[in-house]
């Protein structure tokens, strides 16, 4: 740590070359290609510097990290320097009178010895109690990441590539996650972002409402309540825009096909995550049409809280919103595409979303039942996650409902 210091005080560059969750020693070779890869992509951006890496001794096996990275970086000189390492520590005291402070393990690799193994456990748990108490307000970071590699596991994601496979690790992408303890906190740190006033309205909005929210552009997750439903959707969220290499969906909103395009790359958006939602948090009851035409009876007082439109504006979204639904399944049944399906696309950006969110949540039912019937295997799963969005929403919007949805026919004949 106080390497560290020092270094930030040099104004040294410092990268981080290990990667999180650890998982056990049974992925101890793929963190050793993650972590010579980050020394390889150092050594590339100063190639005149001299690098010091700090790493756990479980890795400077000469058949681990040192050979990985000699392996990347051939022409260099790499040499290992062991820090207290017990088995070396035994072997070396009481053969000598003198105490040993350093030896000589092979030509390219030294052990220091500045502590005994018991000044060194001490140590250990100190450090560790000291962080205890400093910790006064929850971590929920492990949580979070232990519902992303859930996911990961059921979409077939690996979060480090194969041997020889691509560069790109997937465990690099975890979004940052910061644990706020208050709601003025939260307020704060989102007013330091760059990001307009709605926006910030809006994410604090959703940390009020649902305790979380997760922000695309900037790959940050704000927790101040950890609340299963809406962490799940959470960590959706950020599985979905991370397989499309974080690439924004919202596109233009400024004529009919550009709008949309990005109307039903939205609808797809939402379809997604609310499946990924489902599938980490089952209990959340699966959306039906039956429970759209609820909404109709709703007063205003009930649509403020989540829905800035008035009562008139929102029975004409959700009389869109059940025709759509029911030109999906039987277009043929229709001379023409109902008026009303192009109107909307003039309609006021926020009324759009709120019509893309209604249809998209709708979507991740017919996605998840197909899923729990048979119809949908995860392979699929996984291809509609990494489908990239910004071209062909429209086609790919449909063909999705072609695939997981069934008529009123065909669920009688089941």
């Amino acid at each position: 740590m106080h390497t560290l210091k020092v270094a930030r005080g040099l104004r040294i560059p410092i990268y981080g070359a290990d990667c999180a969750p650890r998982g056990n020693m049974r992925r101890i070779a793929q963190r050793d290609r993650h972590a010579a890869d980050a020394v390889a992509h150092v050594r590339g951006l100063h190639p005149d510097a001299l690098l010091i890496v700090f790493f756990g001794e479980s890795h400077l096996s000469p058949t681990h990290l040192p050979r990985e990275v000699a392996e990347r970086i051939p022409t260099e000189c790499v040499r290992t320097v062991l820090q207290n390492v017990d088995s070396l520590y035994f072997r070396s005291a009481g053969e000598l009178h003198q105490q040993v402070t350093a030896l000589r393990v092979d030509a390219r690799t030294a052990a220091v010895f500045n502590a005994t193994p018991v000044e060194k456990w001490q140590s250990y748990r100190l450090c560790i109690a000291s962080w205890r108490e400093e910790s006064r307000n929850p971590d929920f970071t492990p949580a979070l990441y232990d519902l992303i590699d859930a996911l990961l596991a059921f979409l077939h994601i690996g979060r480090y590539p194969e041997d020889d496979g691509g560069s790109r690790y997937f465990i690099d992408c975890y979004p940052e996650v910061a644990n706020v303890a208050s709601l003025l906190r939260a307020r704060a740190l989102i007013a330091r972002k760059r990001l307009s006033e709605m926006r910030r309205r809006q994410l604090l909005a959703q940390v009020v409402d649902h305790g979380s929210c997760y922000i695309p552009e900037l790959n940050l997750l704000i927790v101040h309540r950890l609340r299963m439903q809406s962490a799940a959707k959470d960590v959706s969220c950020f599985v979905h825009h991370a397989c499309r290499d974080f690439q924004e969906t919202a596109g233009c909103w400024t004529n009919d096909t550009q709008t949309e395009r990005a109307f039903y790359a939205r609808a797809l958006e939402h379809a997604l995550v609310d499946f990924g939602a489902r599938v980490l948090y089952p209990s959340h009851p699966v959306k039906e049409e039956d429970n759209l035409c609820s909404l109709y009876s709703q007063g205003q007082e009930e649509l403020d809280a989540g829905i800035p439109l008035s009562t008139q504006e929102h029975t004409r979204i959700l009389d869109w919103v059940m025709l759509h639904r029911d030109y999906e399944l039987h277009s043929r049944s229709y001379a023409t595409k109902p008026a009303l399906l192009h109107e909307f696309l003039s309609a006021p950006v926020m009324t759009l979303e709120v019509l893309a969110k209604y249809l998209g949540d709708l979507l991740g039912s017919d996605l998840y039942r197909a899923y729990i019937a048979g119809r949908l295997s995860r392979r699929e799963a996984r291809s509609l996650f990494f489908r990239k969005l910004a071209a062909g929403s429209r086609e790919a919007y449909f063909a999705t409902v072609r695939r997981v949805r069934q008529g009123r026919a065909d669920l009688l004949a089941a």
